[in-house]
């Protein structure tokens, strides 16, 4: 799994610059899934993407998802 995305003081995970490249670069390496800002996973799922995209609003949603 791959994880990436900016986290704000209040526990907010969001978008960082380059997303479908570094999803593109991840699949390229062999990741089956990453874990990225929720908005990003909407729109990169509606872009045909071929890796399971999980989004989160913040961090507590990131860590159930990785335990889960």
């Amino acid at each position: 799994m791959v994880v990436f995305g900016e986290v704000r003081l209040a526990g907010e995970v969001r978008s960082v610059i380059h997303t479908e490249q570094r999803v593109r670069e991840a699949a390229r390496l062999g990741f089956s899934r990453v874990l990225l800002a929720r908005r990003d996973a909407k729109l990169l799922r509606a872009r045909g993407m071929e890796i399971t995209l999980d989004g989160t609003y913040t961090i507590r949603d990131a860590v159930g998802v990785v335990e889960g």
